[in-house]
């Protein structure tokens, strides 16, 4: 090969890169973009997963006393009956960088029931003769929360990208109790707690076209609301832990701008 066919080989290949190069360039441009920042909203749904530190029995232990009848010790055993639910996410954002965005979003997590069976152990003064007794109880469960979260994206082309949520739940909890146990007998329990419960994910998302994407994502809620388990004292409010919730949530994205 003579020296003006490698002069127009090296040519040849230097165009082939500088123009593959450059179709990769305008692959990643779009995602990197200032046509990629801005205000958005978003909508989905979702299956939540609830579970927690809960105990399962009573934390009232101490002797009650009843006319005619001196109650000892008695315990609970309790379980979820139905441990996942379907919830809905409807909000908004602002990616304020390609790769960062702020966002805020009301989550409607739906209801659950616990259901309880309290067996008391009691005893005539006397102490000559044992009464045995079971109660079942059923606790319902309702949440919903608004939630300010940062999202952070590693774009691995024009198209999909990975992604993680940082943020916190404000949540407000609302819980009824049925059945005819021990405070169930007197009257129906109907409580609500609110707090703040922090939060974190990761997911993928695809962007469809510049104005459209679709976003999978889990979500860890930690420590969110209170499960009633029993007394915490005699004549005293419902005890218990919390729940976590594990979300697996698809929502829709939708560019304002």
């Amino acid at each position: 090969m003579d020296g003006s066919n490698v002069v127009i080989t090296k040519l040849r290949t230097a165009k082939i890169l500088a123009l593959a190069l450059s179709l990769l360039a305008l692959d990643v441009s779009p995602a990197f973009g200032e046509e990629s920042t801005g205000p958005y909203f978003t909508a989905g749904l979702g299956w939540a997963r609830w579970h927690g530190d809960y105990p399962t029995g009573c934390e009232y232990n101490e002797t009650g006393t009843v006319p005619e009848l001196a109650f000892g010790t008695f315990g609970c055993t309790g379980s979820l009956n139905i441990q996942d639910t379907l919830v809905a996410r409807i909000g908004g954002g602002w990616w304020v960088y390609p790769q960062v965005a702020l966002e805020l979003a009301y989550s409607n997590f739906g209801r659950i029931s616990l259901n309880r069976v309290v067996g008391h152990t009691g005893r005539l003064p006397d102490g000559g003769f044992t009464v045995p007794l079971s109660i079942n109880e059923t606790g319902r469960y309702r949440l919903q929360g608004i939630d300010f979260s940062a999202l952070g994206a590693i774009p691995l082309n024009a198209s999909f990208s990975l992604t993680g949520r940082l943020g916190a739940l404000a949540y407000y909890q609302t819980y009824s109790e049925s059945g005819r146990g021990t405070h169930s007998s007197e009257h129906q329990w109907d409580a609500s707690t609110s707090g703040v419960a922090p939060l974190f994910g990761v997911g993928a998302l695809y962007r469809i076209n510049p104005a459209l994407a679709v976003h999978a994502e889990w979500d860890h809620i930690q420590r969110v609301g209170k499960v009633y388990t029993g007394f915490s004292g005699l004549g005293g409010s419902p005890g218990g832990g919390h729940f976590d919730l594990d979300v697996v949530w698809l929502t829709a994205e939708y560019a304002l701008r």
